[in-house]
């Protein structure tokens, strides 16, 4: 077989096996908190590969933030991610974005509920204002029913059925509503009740998923609201509560 000279042979440069770089901070296996256990319930019905892959990036994110801050709080922890490029966060710590998503969730819950007095008065003053669109009218019965319930935990797959209205009373799953809410729960009640009947889905503006879902607070589709839903209803009422334009709106009768 014929050789050709003219070519000029290069050897290969031997490069040396990656080794891949130890990563900075606590070992994963020391790093345990209750934001981690809380994230690993949420995520529970996820495969259980696609679930270690969350919780260990997780972990490398709080581990981390040990090394860096000597702090493990979820505030800490999220000024951290939030700080870093996506192209980082992925190279460091891994799939973390879900993590990520969750402490913002539950950084603006904790929000709304030490803000639980100064809400709950606003409501009071809310409920002598007209409000013309069904948004308003959802928001208001949502923060009224957290208010009902003392909690936000379960609010969300709460059902219409588990809400007991009559003349002297209105209740949720056995606890009665104080007045500054009950008239804000009954309208929005009153609106899921009629929803059932025929055709008025498209009256009311709705799809079918929304009026055929056993929930108080559907979604669209059908389903709960996303978590952070509280918040935004929050978030709403007080823009509502600050704009003149409110209390000039005409009645919806």
């Amino acid at each position: 077989m014929a050789v050709d000279a003219t070519r000029r042979v290069v050897p290969l440069r031997q490069s040396a096996p990656s080794v891949p770089q130890p990563r900075k901070g606590i070992p994963l296996s020391k790093v345990v908190t209750p934001t981690l256990q809380d994230f690993e319930r949420s995520i529970s019905d996820l495969a259980p590969k696609t679930r270690a892959i969350y919780v260990r990036a997780a972990k490398r994110a709080v581990s981390h933030c040990l090394y860096v801050a000597d702090n493990s709080t979820n505030e800490a922890v999220l000024r951290l991610l939030e700080a870093m490029n996506w192209t980082e966060k992925r190279e460091r710590f891994g799939r973390v974005h879900r993590f990520e998503r969750f402490l913002r969730t539950t950084l603006h819950e904790a929000a709304v509920q030490m803000n639980t007095l100064d809400w709950l008065h606003l409501l009071k003053e809310m409920q002598y204002k007209p409000i013309t669109t069904m948004s308003a009218v959802r928001d208001f019965a949502l923060l009224a029913a957290w208010a009902t319930m003392g909690e936000g935990r379960g609010l969300l797959d709460l059902t219409v059925s588990e809400v007991t209205d009559n003349p002297s009373a209105l209740s949720i799953r056995g606890k009665i509503a104080p007045s500054p809410y009950r008239g804000m729960l009954r309208r929005w009640l009153k609106i899921r009740l009629r929803a059932n009947r025929p055709e008025q889905y498209r009256i009311l503006r709705r799809t079918k998923a929304w009026a055929d879902s056993p929930l108080l607070f559907p979604g669209s589709n059908g389903q709960p609201l996303s978590r952070s839903a509280i918040y935004n209803a929050l978030r709403r009422l007080q823009a509502t509560a600050g704009s003149p334009s409110s209390e000039a709106a005409p009645s919806s009768g």
